[in-house]
């Protein structure tokens, strides 16, 4: 493949580690929590725009996830356990959300309500928490190092990638001066032109008869 063509896995690394989406993830950690604090104040049911705000982090943290599922396909779910642990967090979010809305015209039982408000909070709580490693991933991705006068970290393209597994999110481009000081010595011990064509050493000939 050509390194000029950008693959969907392409942008979607390119949005994610952009600076507006690193400072939109650290939005959505302090609303995160910032509605877990506030749903211990507030009466059931709740308000309209406490509903709407949480169905907004709901809808957000599902699209995240699906759409790594879209471009990573299976190898989503094998390639770390923690993406397993946020795809089980996304559908609680979505049973709690729906459960929410259900609760606005209908009563459920007692059991229920404790079953689907610790599936909530758990839910809320591990939506605080892939925003922080989303947040992180961003963080790393955009540190630079700077050595040499170079441009610093940033994520490489799976066109570049030559196996099909799931490429790293970030990979560190670090510049030496290994091929520079290999250059060097071999200037400096460059086996001499000017022998003629036969350059063997006169250890390594064949003695004569």
């Amino acid at each position: 493949m050509s390194h000029d063509v950008l693959t969907l896995k392409d942008y979607l690394s390119i949005i994610r580690f952009s600076k507006a989406y690193g400072c939109f993830y650290g939005g959505m950690v302090l609303v995160s929590v910032w509605l877990i604090v506030m749903s211990f104040y507030l009466s059931s049911p709740h308000p309209l725009w406490f509903i709407a705000l949480e169905g907004i982090l709901t809808m957000l943290f599902s699209v995240e996830i699906f759409l790594q599922i879209a471009v990573q396909k299976g190898l989503y779910f094998r390639s770390s356990i923690f993406n397993n642990i946020e795809f089980a967090l996304c559908v609680a979010s979505m049973v709690a959300y729906v459960e929410v809305l259900g609760r606005m015209n209908v009563r459920s039982y007692e059991w229920a309500d404790i079953l689907i408000i610790t599936l909530r909070y758990v839910a809320r709580t591990g939506r605080v928490y892939f925003f922080m490693r989303q947040r992180a991933r961003y963080n790393l991705a955009t540190f630079g190092l700077h050595l040499h006068g170079g441009p610093g970290v940033h994520p490489k393209r799976s066109s570049d990638s030559g196996d099909g597994g799931e490429a790293p999110p970030v990979e560190l481009e670090v510049v030496t001066n290994s091929a520079a000081s290999k250059s060097e010595w071999a200037m400096e011990n460059a086996i001499p032109t000017d022998w003629g064509d036969d350059v063997t050493p006169d250890w390594r000939r064949p003695e004569s008869k």
